[in-house]
Formats: structure tokens, sequence, C-alpha cells
């Protein structure tokens, strides 16, 4: 699976069980607000490294960029991805459900 890189404040320590990146179909759904917020393509932003967790959420949530504390951009990640992982488990589960796997 593709993922799309998240970068942490220098001198910053990646907190314990924070994810290094998220699938990158979850951004890829959001292309546009990067491309506003970065005035660059996903590709592009990824190659140089990928954003902070302020800035990921900010694209995550089709709005601009403005100044998060690290700790709330974590607990805003954290949830956006457990919704889309959760939605991801769900769409796996209907379509088992369509093709007789699961009754």
């Amino acid at each position: 699976m593709k993922t799309f890189p998240i970068l942490y404040p220098p001198g910053q320590r990646r907190p314990t069980n924070a994810p290094s990146s998220i699938p990158m179909v979850l951004v890829e759904r959001h292309v546009d607000q990067a491309q506003r917020n970065h005035f660059a393509s996903l590709e592009v932003i990824a190659q140089r490294g990928g954003v902070c967790p302020a800035e990921l959420v900010a694209i995550l949530e089709d709005r601009e960029y403005r100044p998060v504390a690290f700790v709330d951009a974590m607990r805003q990640l954290s949830a956006l991805a457990t919704a889309f992982e959760a939605g991801e488990q769900h769409a796996r589960m209907e379509a088992a459900e369509m093709e007789g796997l699961v009754i």
C-alpha cells in the first residue's frame, strides 16, 4: 500500500504509537486542498518528506492551515485515521457479504 509521510517537528521525537505515514488513498481524496495549502502535488509533497501533523489535519479537513498545538493535531489525526480505517473495514465486510463469503 502506498503511503504519505508525516513529518515531526525538529527536536520532537515521534510519540509512541504515532504513525510515520498514512495511507495515500486517504490523502488523495483531498488533493485539491493539499495543492492550495502547499502549492505542490501530493507526489512532490511526499518526496519532500510529507507534512507535519497539523498541516496534514488541515488537508484532511479541507481547510487552510492554521497553527494547532502538537497534541491537538495528533489527537485529530488519530481520530481521522481511526474513522478512515473503520470505514475501510466496513466496506470490506459489505463486499464480502455481497460475494457470499460472510453469512
